[in-house]
């Protein structure tokens, strides 16, 4: 499969956050991957998505949410059609443990959730 992307965005993203959302779509259809970033990865050829904790310079992704094999039927035969193009969005998943709502203000010092 040829693939198309920046080794140097990749690894800025991964300097951001310690997980993200694959999203693989072709032509409507979709499905997700959650995954632990390889802050190892170093490989401007490929991207590995690994459900084990298995690394390597090729591996972006470890302990994702699901395999190949749990991807949604309808992509995966989309995808196996000829010529079919497909986009994959790689986006940093946050997540929040707060502990005292009534304290958790943005940027703009606005409540983010409601107050006393």
């Amino acid at each position: 499969v040829n693939a198309d992307f920046e080794l140097s965005e990749i690894k800025k993203l991964m300097s951001e956050c310690n997980k993200i959302k694959i999203t693989i779509s072709a032509d409507g259809i979709s499905d997700e991957v959650e995954a632990e970033v390889n802050k190892r990865f170093d490989c401007n050829e490929e991207l590995v998505i690994r459900i084990g904790q298995f690394d390597s310079v090729r591996t972006l992704g470890i302990r994702a949410s699901k395999a190949a094999v749990h991807l949604n039927r309808e992509l995966i035969d989309k995808l196996h059609e000829h010529g079919q193009k497909a986009t994959i969005k790689i986006e940093p998943r946050v997540e929040l443990n707060i502990t005292n709502p009534e304290t958790f203000y943005s940027a703009q010092n606005k409540p983010i959730i409601g107050t006393k």
